[in-house]
């Protein structure tokens, strides 16, 4: 793994060549990885948001956060913006 993170375009183009099963698993992994990083950005972002918002957050809040899916983030960034209150944040429309 580490090896192919190092390796420039034209190698990895060689590499997918010689070995397409090979490029196949590091495609789903970059893309998992992709996406694993983009709801940890959107989890600490709203976190900050809802901090900042609504004061200090208690620990069944930041637990509730941590096992979000997907579509509860995305419900929860774009409810806080007319949320008079954080449980308005997590009631469901």
């Amino acid at each position: 793994m580490e090896l192919y993170l190092t390796l420039n375009t034209e190698e990895r183009q060689l590499l997918g060549q010689q070995y397409p099963q090979e490029k196949q698993r590091m495609n789903q992994l970059t893309a998992r990885w992709y996406e694993e990083g983009r709801i940890d950005g959107q989890l600490k972002t709203l976190i900050r948001l809802l901090t900042r918002r609504f004061g200090t957050l208690d620990k069944a809040t930041e637990a509730r956060l941590q096992g979000a899916t997907q579509g509860e983030l995305d419900r929860w960034t774009d409810s806080i913006l007319t949320a008079r209150t954080l449980e308005e944040v997590f009631r469901l429309q």
